[in-house]
């Protein structure tokens, strides 16, 4: 059953922001096209993101600066971002810049040519981004039109806004930054996001399902607002940030085992056939991805997780693509009792039902 038209308007409204978010990007991004930079980007707190390509500042040299803060250019101390780059595009593309980086281990002086960012680098991260967008907007309209009809499609739901949110706002966040916390809270939703994913698919056979769901979000809550607490605190921000990153390769290897297992268990072919379509999408845009966030934060952020757009869109289209044909899942859409009864049903009916429902 599709949403009537009248319940869903919020729904709209929500795809409308983000598809306006997506545009303001996709334009605002556009001067970074040819634009001269240090060979690393900066984010609003100054700490060089874990996002770069092959060739970049201290790659080749398997040495790369990601997650280490610009403490001065030239000897010169800088207390922005903005500042970082107006000091370093002082000099001319190929003129080497002096960079004072803090990590770990202490302030470290490091050398790199200032270089200009070409078309084919602009369309690897910028382009990746924003196709990445699209492809979870995409997901949450489609998830969005059976919002009341199919609780597991809310998971779905949700889980296209934080993606769309996340990676739109990523073409903002190594320049101007207008976007940092909304970006922050983005990352932590869509952790919430994937952890909801397991919990209702490929059916809801959880005990007390929806009090899973709101502990879920819930300490998903608690998670943003510490992130939010940290933002501009280098060290802060970069413990929220490789937590939050190595905490996603847990939900997404457990979704691809229970959508393989349920497959194997399906009723009927019509939904075995489904299932293999999220697996497959599941497996190359999820799961690879969220192995790419857990080494990156294993490694200290020294993995750059801008590569996981080039994969990331393959899953949110994938689903997009499967939910159509929810009628092939035997008896109805849902399953178990209709929603509004699951929602009024006491604690021990409702496990009566989930036994009787697996029976």
């Amino acid at each position: 059953m599709v949403t009537p038209v009248g319940k869903r308007w919020w729904l709209h409204a929500i795809a409308a922001l983000l598809a306006g978010l997506g545009a303001l990007m996709a334009v605002q991004s556009w001067s970074w096209w040819g634009a001269a930079f240090p060979g690393f980007f900066l984010m609003p707190n100054r700490v060089v993101p874990s996002a770069g390509l092959p060739g970049w500042a201290g790659a080749p040299d398997g040495r790369p600066v990601f997650q280490q803060v610009l403490v001065a250019v030239d000897g010169s101390p800088v207390a922005t971002a903005t500042a970082g780059y107006d000091q370093a595009r002082h000099h001319s593309i190929g003129e080497v810049v002096q960079y004072d980086l803090a990590g770990a281990h202490g302030v470290e002086r490091r050398t790199f040519p200032l270089r200009r960012l070409t078309g084919m680098e602009y369309g690897g991260i910028f382009g990746a981004y924003f196709l990445t967008g699209l492809a979870y907007l995409t997901l949450a309209v489609v998830a969005g039109r059976r919002w009341h009809a199919d609780p597991r499609l809310r998971a779905f739901t949700v889980f296209g806004w934080a993606g769309a949110a996340f990676t739109f706002s990523a073409m903002d966040l190594y320049g101007a930054g207008t976007f940092f916390r909304l970006h922050a809270a983005a990352e932590t939703l869509l952790l919430a996001a994937c952890v909801h994913l397991v919990v209702v698919w490929p059916r809801n056979r959880w005990f007390g399902e929806a009090d899973l769901v709101r502990l879920v979000y819930g300490a998903g809550g608690m998670f943003a607002l510490a992130y939010q607490a940290f933002l501009y605190d280098p060290r802060g921000y970069a413990t929220c940030h490789n937590l939050c990153q190595g905490l996603m390769a847990a939900p997404t290897l457990l979704l691809a085992a229970q959508l393989a297992l349920g497959a194997r268990a399906a009723a009927t072919v019509a939904e075995a056939q489904v299932l293999r379509r999220l697996l497959d999408g599941a497996l190359v845009g999820f799961v690879g991805p969220g192995l790419i966030f857990g080494l990156s934060s294993l490694a200290g952020g020294d993995v750059p997780v801008s590569t996981a757009a080039w994969l990331n869109f393959v899953f949110p289209l994938a689903a997009a693509a499967s939910l159509g044909r929810l009628e092939a899942f035997t008896g109805s859409a849902v399953s178990g009792p209709p929603t509004a009864a699951r929602e009024t049903m006491s604690a021990p009916g409702r496990f009566a039902a989930a036994h009787l429902q697996r029976a």
